[in-house]
């Protein structure tokens, strides 16, 4: 059975072109994940009755 040699640089291309979709995918899913847990902490507060901008207004209308 014969290995077969690719070209170093159709190896290389294939090679950056599939860690680059990996890093891509790595930083969707760290910002999905910011997305996600942002959306789940303004629901607990508004849950909880408590509002991200209240002090904030509250300063500025004393």
């Amino acid at each position: 059975m014969r290995i077969r040699h690719y070209p170093s640089s159709m190896w290389r291309t294939f090679y950056s072109h599939v860690s680059g979709s990996k890093t891509h995918f790595r930083k969707f899913r760290i910002l999905l994940a910011r997305f996600t847990s942002a959306l789940i902490f303004e629901c607990l507060l508004r849950l909880l009755g408590f509002s991200r901008f209240s002090e904030h207004t509250i300063a500025l209308l004393t």
